[in-house]
């Protein structure tokens, strides 16, 4: 049985056998074997340093051919296709590479094109932010838009879409979609909270910002698993303390005490900001919690309803 090594060697000398042709010549040959290895890779869907080591150093070089070179661009055509091809196969361990050097070998549209095409056939919505991000190389931004706002699932998908809006300049609707993510959107929303709660902050508007504090909260999608490593509740700490306003911080540590968020640190916290006598019952409260988990409504207000977050946006 021939190993991936012995397959290596032997393209490796292929390789070394054109180094004084001409470019053309030395562009198929390096295509050639790139494929071959690839065709390996993708057959087993192993991972194989001797093949990869092979196929990222020529992917360096047919950059460099192809680069400026236009006598060459039906050859870069076939290329662009073949890499495309092994992408949307994603049976290998270096898919993203593969992508990244179909990527570095387009500079005109109707590169892209042959990208797109291919991402289109595959059919599967996994390559919608490919495909959005193909479209904009191209400056086709309506159908960029239309891409962004065929599938919004999760919260990624919303924060994209956002960003979408921002590069066109319009901070309404890029707003406007990351409330619409916060709302709806599944998973991860770490992007579209720290975006408005930014935007809050350029308007001095921290009231708004304690509502989001409070939305994170219900819907269990802190930062952190800790209340007081969350980037709105740090925001409002370093407010409050700045501002002197020892009421809203008080409460934010008992929001803390609440969430049974107890550890060295917040006791020297808690110890630190409040007065003797609040001191005191605060600390038996430590020592003898007796309201863990309970809602934090009674210490933040009502949660705020999207309309709310959208006065000041």
């Amino acid at each position: 049985m021939i190993t991936t090594s012995t397959i290596s060697k032997k393209l490796s000398t292929i390789l070394q056998s054109v180094e004084d042709a001409s470019s053309e010549m030395q562009a198929k040959v390096y295509w050639a074997a790139v494929d071959a290895a690839l065709a390996e890779l993708n057959a087993y869907g192993i991972y194989d340093d001797p093949l990869e080591d092979l196929v990222i150093d020529t992917f360096e070089t047919l950059v460099d051919i192809f680069t400026d070179n236009e006598s060459l661009n039906d050859l870069k055509s076939d290329v662009i296709d073949g890499l495309m091809s092994n992408y949307i196969s994603g049976n290998s361990g270096i898919t993203d590479l593969i992508y990244e050097t179909a990527s570095a070998l387009c500079r005109e549209e109707s590169d892209y094109q042959i990208m797109i095409e291919r991402l289109k056939r595959s059919g599967s919505s996994y390559h919608k932010d490919l495909l959005a991000g193909l479209y904009a190389a191209i400056g086709d931004t309506d159908t960029q838009k239309k891409v962004l706002e065929s599938k919004l699932e999760y919260g990624m998908d919303y924060w994209k879409l956002a960003k979408y809006w921002f590069d066109q300049g319009d901070r309404t609707k890029g707003f406007d979609v990351i409330l619409d993510g916060i709302e709806k959107g599944k998973g991860r929303k770490n992007e579209l909270y720290e975006a408005l709660q930014k935007h809050y902050q350029e308007e001095n508007d921290y009231g708004n910002i304690l509502k989001l504090l409070q939305q994170k909260i219900d819907k269990n999608e802190l930062d952190q698993r800790m209340l007081r490593d969350d980037g709105a509740y740090q925001c409002l700490w370093e407010y409050y303390s700045r501002t002197n306003d020892y009421l809203q911080q008080k409460r934010l540590l008992e929001l803390c005490l609440m969430r049974n968020d107890l550890d060295l640190f917040f006791y020297k916290t808690a110890e630190k900001t409040l007065n003797k006598e609040d001191w005191k019952n605060f600390e038996s409260k430590i020592r003898h919690p007796s309201y863990s988990h309970k809602s934090s409504l009674h210490f933040l207000g009502e949660a705020p309803g999207k309309r709310n977050l959208r006065q000041k946006v």
